[in-house]
């Protein structure tokens, strides 16, 4: 067997993969966008800066899709983003957005670990997108309670800036 004799098998791994790491980019595009209205719009430094975390958080997590790829032989694919066409208007759209990136990763990653655990030789491949799909998942739980925070009304943009930086530990 010669070596492109064994990564032909794995070559589909490339088309599943393009998706996860498309929503990932967006992810990383959308959010940076997202934290310049938060900062420059709302004059809220920390809550920007949160959004701005959950950007640059994306890159590692789609080489690591990469990572994958590489571990059979086969290159990764970096698909064009689009621009995010949404006007930030409040904060509440700052968050949905953020949370709506999360998902978009979840259903993406959902999608490739279907595929590839029907992939034979790629079972390791799978269980690292689903560890992926669990750190993801992870990074709900306290964009939730922020927003949550921010929609009762309770503090204004000034309290509340200050209760994220203790809250996220920036």
């Amino acid at each position: 067997m010669t070596p492109d004799e064994f990564v032909k098998p794995f070559e589909p791994l490339v088309k599943a993969a393009r998706s996860v790491t498309a929503s990932f980019q967006d992810c990383n595009r959308f959010c940076d966008t997202v934290k310049e209205a938060v900062l420059v719009d709302f004059g809220m430094p920390e809550t920007s800066g949160v959004i701005h975390d959950l950007a640059h958080r994306q890159p590692r997590l789609f080489d690591q899709i990469g990572d994958f790829l590489h571990q059979r032989g086969v290159k990764q694919e970096y698909p064009p983003t689009e621009e995010l066409t949404e006007t930030v208007t409040d904060l509440n759209k700052a968050f949905e957005i953020a949370t709506s990136c999360l998902l978009d990763i979840d259903a993406e990653l959902a999608k490739f670990i279907r595929e590839v655990d029907g992939m034979e030789g790629c079972g390791a491949i799978a269980r690292g997108a689903e560890a992926l799909q669990q750190e993801n998942s992870a990074s709900f739980e306290k964009l939730l309670t922020a927003w949550k925070l921010w929609n009762s009304g309770s503090m204004n943009a000034a309290a509340y800036d200050l209760w994220v930086h203790s809250y996220f530990g920036r």
